[in-house]
């Protein structure tokens, strides 16, 4: 019988090249279409030899031809103007639809045509859609837009330039990310993650290494529309530059964290936030020449730390809430810089707020006689506010002689700030940074401020064999983004007391409660802070110095395995990849990451204990491109040490290469046509393509598609 088939496989490799991939296309695989300027809309858009000519060819093939799970591919160099690409199809969680660029060169670009945007997706229920490689320029509006798409988008490269309205705007979508995209020029804002489009919002979502310069609005928002948005979203090393209003705007949402992000240029501000958002961390924040530093109304539970907020002409951070109605609560600001060279003042806390720590600041002027206010504490004293000061340092030229600290009317000098009941620690000397005039605000190492920081908190009551930890304030802790895709980002690393290395998996602002990743015993009054502190205790201000000559031993890296699915599988559904490591040193570790680059890109994910000295990194998705990776492991340790592995190699080869050898010829349909009408689990071999636990001629034909490929 086998004998028979193989001789109708040798007879099938010699049918005309057209009727093969109708054949293949009949068996409902993920067919690749392409378009040229060089092609025709009369071809059957199936290979790069016969490519349509027009996104309006695609737009109609959408209708019909073009099913779910399919891919459009344009041609790298070329320019496509006669329409917006409307996308009617999506994919599966195993076989996303990828819109993308093929070739060499520059990215395609779709620019100014009939539609009003470049692209968009607005059908209800789609998902599973990842866009890569393409410029959008000259829209009438929207660069490119999404709303109604029920799971899972990914923009990655994308670049949007001089869009009518928005350059991305994205409403309603469940899980999305955009990475390495850059948007010019937007007629509205930049990067818009929008709230009108339903009771949930778009939620659980990602933004990272993008850029928005010259937005006429904002450069990035989350913003409130009929509906707000959802909850978890993370922001990484995005950039705004020259926005006519704000930076980044958050009007909408909860469970946000920005770190690594910076804004300049801004019309008003480079960071607001407010109308009843909830649990924001801005963390590594770089702001310079904006009107306004941070504002902050209608937020609860924010964190700013380790950021520079420098050189506005107003006041530098505004907390207020908007009515009496709306309070303003738990907001801890601490390890920043805070750099005033004009304006009105420094910190300005208006009306309707409480409950608010700013520990380890530097407050720092670049002129000798002003501002004349630091502070501006309005309609109330610090114990209605609820505030307390702690290990602040502040200073401008002339040693702060006069009354710089205006609280409920009443301004105060050095030693009546000081003598405050709810300021402790605050100190008035010159920080010493490397070189403020040219912003490296880095301590010297005589800098008064290194080692001079308070802890955040410490424990208020005992405990035994337990993982949740009541502390005297909760709101200086961060604990983590779950269900986003990728991979989901970790809350804060702690110590409490002698447990070091504690990873914070949920806080409770309200009850004051932290919960840790295992179980551990304290002891009323332990002291309790983030582990990234180096020396004795944690520095003033937003850069943490590092120990000049450190007698610790950095962390040793040993046991680097990698572990695969058997099979190995590009669907998420099947395929995985372990990756463990064994790190040890002669102070707590700190942070672990492995750093994974291939052929989308690179990602840096942190790395779970387990056991003694046992670190790993599982994975479903990060492989499901196929292609040649390389990885290594970077760690750290409390002490600031730190070590990087060497460099592996792993590659994942794509289903269709049955024998993994990178090339799919005939020997890979015999290896199918052998295991012919043999059963087994979903994805128990490689032979079963489209992982049914049925091998059969769909399996074959899908193989074919694939036929003389490389990798």
């Amino acid at each position: 019988m086998k004998k028979i088939i193989l001789l109708g496989l040798i007879c099938f490799l010699f049918l005309p090249i057209n009727y093969f991939y109708i054949d293949a296309t009949s068996a409902d695989a993920g067919v690749d279409y392409y378009v040229s300027n060089d092609g025709s809309d009369s071809n059957d858009g199936l290979t790069t030899l016969t490519p349509w000519r027009t996104v309006g060819k695609v737009n109609s093939e959408l209708t019909g031809v073009i099913n779910q799970g399919d891919n459009i591919y344009f041609n790298r160099g070329d320019t496509f103007s006669d329409n917006g690409l409307t996308i009617r199809r999506g994919g599966t969680s195993s076989n996303w639809m990828v819109i993308g660029a093929y070739g060499t060169g520059a990215n395609p670009i779709i620019s100014g045509n009939n539609d009003n945007n470049n692209m968009r997706i607005q059908v209800s229920g789609l998902g599973y859609i990842r866009v890569e490689n393409i410029t959008l320029r000259n829209s009438n509006a929207n660069g490119f837009q999404c709303i109604l798409v029920t799971n899972d988008l990914t923009l990655y490269n994308v670049d949007v330039e001089n869009s009518g309205t928005n350059a991305i705007r994205i409403t309603y979508v469940n899980r999305y990310k955009l990475e390495n995209c850059d948007v010019v020029n937007a007629g509205l804002g930049g990067i818009l993650i929008y709230g009108n489009g339903g009771a949930s919002g778009s939620r659980n979502g990602k933004i990272m290494h993008c850029t928005s310069t010259d937005a006429t609005t904002d450069g990035f928002t989350y913003h409130v529309a009929s509906t707000g948005i959802g909850a978890n979203h993370y922001i990484f090393n995005c950039t705004s530059k020259g926005s006519g209003e704000n930076g980044f705007d958050i009007t909408s949402g909860s469970n946000i964290y920005v770190l690594n992000c910076s804004a300049s240029g801004s019309s008003i501000s480079p960071f607001v936030c407010g109308h009843d958002v909830q649990d924001v961390v801005i963390e590594g924040f770089n702001s310079i020449n904006d009107p306004y530093g941070i504002l902050a109304t209608e937020t609860d539970n924010l964190i700013v730390r380790n950021s520079i907020i420098s050189f506005t002409n107003l006041y530098i951070v505004y907390i207020y809430g908007a009515t009496s109605s709306r309070w303003v609560y738990d907001t801890a600001i601490y390890n920043n810089d805070i750099i005033w060279d004009s304006g009105s003042g420094v910190m300005h806390f208006n009306r309707y707020t409480q409950t608010h720590n700013i520990k380890n600041n530097i407050f720092y002027s670049t002129v000798a006689s002003s501002p004349g206010t630091f502070l501006n504490v309005v309609n109330g004293d610090l114990s209605t506010y609820d505030m307390y000061w702690n290990n602040n340092m502040w200073w401008r030229g002339d040693g702060l002689n006069g009354n710089h600290w205006t609280v409920n009317g009443v301004s105060y000098s050095w030693s009546g700030w000081t003598g405050l009941s709810r300021v402790t620690g605050d100190l008035k000397d010159d920080p010493e940074f490397v070189d403020d005039s040219n912003f490296d605000f880095s301590l010297q190492s005589t800098s008064p401020c290194i080692d001079a920081g308070a802890w955040l908190t410490i424990t208020d009551g005992s405990g035994s064999s337990s993982n949740t930890v009541t502390v005297d304030e909760a709101n200086y802790f961060f604990d983590g983004i779950s269900n986003l895709p990728d991979s989901n980002i970790l809350g804060d690393n702690i110590f409490v007391g002698s447990n070091t290395n504690l990873v914070i998996t949920d806080v409770n602002y309200a009850t004051n409660v932290i919960t840790v990743n295992r179980s551990i015993t304290w002891s009323d009054g332990d002291f309790v802070s983030l582990s990234n502190y180096k020396g004795n205790k944690p520095d003033i201000g937003a850069i943490e110095s590092p120990v000049v000559a450190p007698e610790e031993e950095p962390p040793e890296i040993s046991d680097i395995i990698l572990t695969e699915s058997d099979p190995l599988d590009t669907d998420p559904t099947f395929g995985w990849i372990n990756i463990t490591a064994t790190i040890t040193g002669s102070s707590p570790i700190d942070n672990v990451y492995v750093d994974i680059s291939g052929p989308s890109g690179s990602v840096n994910v942190s790395m779970n204990p387990y056991g003694l000295n046992g670190y790993y990194y599982n994975t479903s998705t990060i492989f499901t491109n196929s292609g040649d990776y390389s990885y290594y492991i970077w760690a750290d340790d409390t002490m600031g040490n730190s070590s990087t592995s060497n460099d592996y190699s792993f590659s994942m080869p794509p289903n269709w290469d049955i024998d993994m050898n990178g090339l799919c010829n005939v020997l890979d349909l015999v290896f199918v046509i052998n295991h012919d009408d043999e059963s087994g689990s979903s994805g128990w071999i490689r032979e079963d393509f489209d992982n049914n636990g049925i091998i059969n001629m769909v399996d074959f034909v899908q193989v074919t598609q694939h036929i003389y490929e490389t990798w």
